[in-house]
């Protein structure tokens, strides 16, 4: 019977081209020899290279489209993107549909298919599985006509059912989906099996289809003859299949021939069942007519089978005898142009073979040039890490030496400063000295003066901020000013900072015997909470009066059994 082939392609001039090229079957085709450098077709992304193929395709030049084809399919053998296994998974299909009607190589073409069905079921490409169980379903009912004279089988429109069931979940493949009832209802009416689909048969009266679909009116009026048929209501699906007419007339020139004959199939199938002898032959040779002018070798092979078996109905075994020769005799001639089309496939693929070992020998130079290239950049990438590496370090280092070295200097410099402070303190002290030695404060006012001193710095905390001054001793003592001094100086080798310091170090010193108190202080914080201003001032009048410095004592008063010595307030 007369099945349309589905194919992946979206429009009906793309899903009939295969149909198209079956009626040119027995002629030569046209086949390019390929010039274009293997290297730009590798450079090609899969859909430049299945456009590119499709061009050719439709060009008649079927080794330039298989050979682009088969680039784009030996690239679902590595790891790729969903939508570059889809192309994959189209140039499969695509080549399956090059190998039935052009070389009748059906086992080439079962290979491709089951190929892209395992790439489309791996990767969830659900729209591309219906397409691919449509090929199938013609593959498999095309090689059934073929070996076992028309014989019917569940096989073929199991996969039609199971395309058509996968169509009718998503609204992508709605032609899919159309084309699948189409060819259902052929079959089933050819072998009177109309029990097998009518589930189908309601679920796509049901279905909504975009109207741009093409064939869609067809198949609604198809769909509801073949109803009529199974209810024997023979009349009403005569006028429905008569109305198919006008929907051929829409369709695509080149995809009429097809349709008309599946049309006059239905017809043929209705007369039959109303025992309609005269329509039914009538409709027969219509069809083998429409065969013959459009060169569709196996259309007219159906034809007078169908002639065959219509006679030997009958009874008339003289026609039936002359039809069944003639269907050998046109069968015989379909297989060998079979074999024809196996030398032109054989020329075709030597040709393929030739350019996919060169596209593996220059696949092969690519990955070792790769290689090499990643191989040179980790090598310069580890160089460029040391670089960095020692460039970083020698910074670190001179940052770290420029630290060292500004923090030395500031050292010297506040060392320097103390030193010129104590000199001017000495030279002060020497002068007032002198100058208080005329001074008619006798030994008496001095002790007295002296022990209020020493009142203040022992009970008095303000000693301990860095602003103290001789002034505010001098309000504390409730002295003047020049009487206090007098009497400090009078005490050899006694000033007003020596004994101040004294007494800020002795605190000093009892802060960092105070663990539990003050051990959360570092000791130049210790240093500035008795009033010293900079650590390296505390730290030189720490070892002037004690001997040593602030860290050692602190480590000699944390040592257990370690003998510390409080020092006392000059």
């Amino acid at each position: 019977m007369a099945k349309i082939s589905i194919t992946t392609h979206p429009t009906i001039a793309h899903l009939l081209a295969i149909l198209i090229l079956m009626l040119a079957a027995g002629g030569s085709f046209c086949a390019s020899a390929y010039t274009m450098p293997a290297d730009k077709l590798l450079a090609m992304s899969n859909k430049q290279l299945c456009d590119k193929a499709q061009s050719h395709w439709n060009k008649n030049e079927l080794d330039s489209a298989l050979f682009c084809f088969s680039i784009v399919a030996n690239r679902a053998n590595k790891k790729q993107s969903k939508e570059e296994m889809e192309y994959s998974c189209r140039a499969l299909v695509a080549m399956a549909n090059i190998y039935l009607p052009n070389f009748y190589d059906f086992k080439r073409a079962m290979q491709c298919i089951l190929k892209a069905e395992q790439i489309a079921l791996k990767n969830d490409l659900t729209d591309r599985l219906a397409s691919i169980y449509g090929f199938m379903s013609t593959l498999e009912a095309r090689r059934i006509d073929i070996l076992h004279d028309f014989a019917f089988s569940e096989k073929p429109l199991n996969l039609c059912k199971k395309a058509f069931h996968r169509s009718v979940k998503s609204d992508k493949v709605e032609h899919i989906q159309v084309l699948s009832i189409i060819n259902m209802i052929t079959t089933a009416l050819w072998y009177n099996k109309l029990d097998l689909i009518q589930n189908e048969l309601q679920l796509f009266q049901s279905a909504i289809i975009n109207d741009t679909v093409p064939a869609r009116d067809f198949a609604k009026h198809q769909c509801a003859a073949a109803i009529y048929v199974y209810n024997q209501q023979y009349d009403s699906a005569l006028n429905e299949l008569s109305r198919i007419e006008n929907c051929i007339d829409m369709a695509a020139e080149h995809t009429r021939p097809g349709f008309r004959i599946i049309a006059h199939e239905n017809l043929y199938f209705v007369y039959r069942a109303m025992k309609d002898r005269v329509a039914a032959l009538n409709e027969l040779d219509i069809i083998e007519q429409i065969a013959t002018e459009t060169h569709d070798t196996f259309a007219v092979i159906e034809a007078l089978y169908l002639k065959r078996d219509y006679y030997a109905s009958l009874g008339n075994n003289a026609l039936a005898d002359k039809y069944d020769l003639e269907y050998h005799k046109m069968k015989d001639k379909f297989m060998a142009d079979s074999k024809l089309a196996k030398v032109d496939e054989e020329k075709v693929l030597f040709k393929l073979n030739v350019a996919n070992h060169e596209i593996k020998e220059l696949s092969y130079k690519q990955r070792i040039k790769r290689t090499e290239l990643i191989a040179v950049a980790v090598v310069a990438l580890l160089m460029l890490s040391l670089l960095v590496l020692a460039w970083v370090n020698y910074r670190r280092t001179k940052q770290k030496n420029e630290t060292l070295y500004q923090h030395n200097m500031q050292l010297m410099a506040n060392e320097d400063r103390l030193r010129r402070l104590q000199q001017t303190q000495e030279q002060s002290t020497s002068t007032e000295t002198v100058k208080y030695r005329r001074s008619n404060m006798e030994g008496d006012d001095i002790a007295v003066v002296m022990e209020k001193v020493d009142h203040v710095m022992e009970s008095c905390t303000e000693i301990f901020s860095s602003d103290f001054t001789l002034d505010r001793l001098a309000e504390l003592t409730g002295e003047t000013r020049l009487r206090l001094s007098q009497a400090i100086n009078k005490v050899p080798g006694r000033t007003f900072y020596s004994i101040l310091n004294g007494y800020r170090v002795r605190e000093a010193c009892r802060r960092m015997d105070d663990k539990a108190k003050y051990s959360g202080l570092t000791i130049e914080a210790i240093g500035q909470s008795v009033g010293f201003k900079n650590r390296s001032s505390f730290v030189a009048i720490f070892k002037r009066i004690t001997g040593v410095t602030p860290s050692a004592y602190f480590k000699q008063s944390t040592e257990p059994n370690s003998p510390t010595s409080e020092p006392q307030a000059d």
